[in-house]
């Protein structure tokens, strides 16, 4: 399963690097990426090894948090009057 994930609290690369190490050695886990810029972490695990909580767990171990983007909706502005 690959899953995408917001992550909050990170400010260097040095942060990024410290939830990929603590999400990377799970169980389960095949590739973990953090993208500092963006804020999310992108994970493929086995959901037969592994479950969310967990991995919300490892991430806050680290010192973060974790969750899930639910938030982003797709919004139409209609603009008028522009030549």
């Amino acid at each position: 399963m690959k899953k995408t994930f917001r992550i909050d609290g990170m400010t260097c690369s040095a942060c990024s690097a410290a939830v990929e190490k603590a999400t990377g050695k799970l169980e389960g886990v095949a590739k973990s990426e953090v993208n500092l810029a963006t804020g999310k972490m992108t994970i493929e695990y086995d959901e037969n090894l592994l479950d969310q909580e967990t991995i919300f767990g490892a991430v806050m171990k680290a010192g973060y948090r974790a969750y899930e983007d639910k938030d982003t909706r797709k919004v139409v502005i209609p603009v008028e009057g522009m030549t």
